[in-house]
């Protein structure tokens, strides 16, 4: 591609030659963003289709996830490899070492070991699908990551930073206290600041539920909270779970590219604020 005389470098995120993307998916909850991507690929396979992405591995940072209920599930219907669980306890780590979840030297040990676990499977991108960790510099330059946030991340501050970024129910409800009328997901490269990097695709626009003693009692934290959390449950299902699995297969195709730049492209057009579903990009 050539700009203003020069030659700008770009790649693709995955070039779809080398055969189907092998993606890990890192979980930490309940995993319905894996379940997600797991039944996409599955649905392709039923219709004798051969999936542009296959689920080869499932991490997860918490014993007490679904990641092994997911995989059993998935697994006893699934003629093939079965897809291993690989689960590194973070908390226990911590504890081995006497320090507390904040301290992020840790965290960079945690992800070394997390390189470790990894080294003897052919990645070619991690699906964050309800990771909570923040991953540090020792992950993100060794892979491709990309993550689906319950927000939309083109709507910035007075500073011109991203505005709603943070953990998810924590940015739902930050966005209910400022009255926004709809709500976005969005999914997007994972870079070294949380929910900084290139933007991917944003869902179509979900209308916030405000019920009618609203602005009595927005003041009341526990209120609050209930009404961020139903409006997080309809934007999963209208939002992350319809935007994450198709950037997944969209980057498997090779739609995806990025400039040296860290600037994203789809199907060799830039989209600095993202791919809008149903919108302008």
């Amino acid at each position: 591609m050539k700009v203003a005389g020069c030659m700008m470098v770009f790649r693709e995120l995955y070039d779809p030659k080398k055969g189907s993307m092998q993606v890990a998916a890192f979980m930490s909850g309940t995993g319905s963003n894996l379940a997600m991507l797991l039944d996409t690929e599955r649905f392709l396979r039923l219709q004798g289709k051969k999936p542009s992405y296959h689920i080869s591995l499932i991490f997860t940072d918490n014993p007490k996830s679904n990641a092994q209920a997911i995989a059993d599930k998935y697994n006893s219907g699934y003629i093939g490899e079965p897809i291993p669980v690989i689960t590194s306890d973070i908390r226990e780590f911590y504890r081995y070492r006497g320090e507390k979840l904040s301290n992020m030297q840790v965290r960079v040990e945690y992800d070394a070991k997390t390189l470790e676990l990894l080294v003897s499977y052919s990645i070619d991108l991690i699906a964050f699908a309800g990771y909570m960790p923040i991953a540090t510099s020792t992950l993100i330059r060794n892979h491709l990551i990309v993550n689906v946030h319950p927000a939309d991340l083109t709507i910035l501050d007075d500073q011109g930073h991203r505005k709603y970024v943070g953990k998810g129910h924590d940015v739902v409800k930050m966005a209910l206290l400022d009255g926004q009328r709809y709500l976005k997901s969005t999914t997007h490269i994972v870079d070294e600041k949380v929910d900084h990097g290139a933007l991917l695709m944003l869902s179509r626009p979900v209308k916030v539920y405000y019920p009618d003693d609203w602005e009595k009692r927005k003041d009341d934290d526990v209120y609050v909270d209930r009404i961020a959390d139903a409006n997080q449950k309809v934007l999963k299902e209208e939002g992350d779970l319809v935007i994450f699995p198709q950037t997944i297969t969209d980057i498997s195709q090779g739609r995806y590219s990025i400039d040296e730049y860290g600037h994203a492209y789809y199907d060799g057009r830039a989209i600095a604020q993202g791919r809008q579903i149903g919108g302008r990009e």
